[in-house]
């Protein structure tokens, strides 16, 4: 869905929001486009039908982007654990807002 986003990496070097709702967009497609925005502050991806993250950590790479707010909410989403594990390759990220279907916002502040 995101090939050749190398070509316009430089579009979205200042780009502090992002929202692909209802995009059917994949965890492996959003960490790639997230790397290339490394001042991304607040991520919206529900409604894409994604049932875990389920990312491969060893093989993800690491995002610069400083999220504070990521919106899952409208997914399948049911494992804390898929979840927790598979953003942390936002690094020095602070989530402060986590919305995953069925719940109030979670809040989790810790660095990742």
């Amino acid at each position: 869905m995101f090939s050749g986003l190398q070509n316009v990496h430089s579009s979205f070097l200042n780009l502090e929001e992002l929202r692909i709702n209802q995009t059917l967009s994949n965890w492996n497609e959003i960490i790639t486009l997230v790397c290339a925005m490394p001042k991304l502050k607040h991520l919206e991806s529900g409604r894409n039908r994604m049932e875990s993250l389920g990312s491969d950590i060893a093989n993800t790479p690491r995002s610069a982007a400083m999220l504070k707010t990521l919106n899952l909410d409208e997914n399948s989403l049911q494992d804390w654990i898929d979840i927790m594990s598979s953003t942390s390759n936002f690094a020095g990220s602070v989530l402060s807002v986590i919305r995953i279907p069925g719940a109030i916002a979670q809040l989790w502040s810790t660095t990742v």
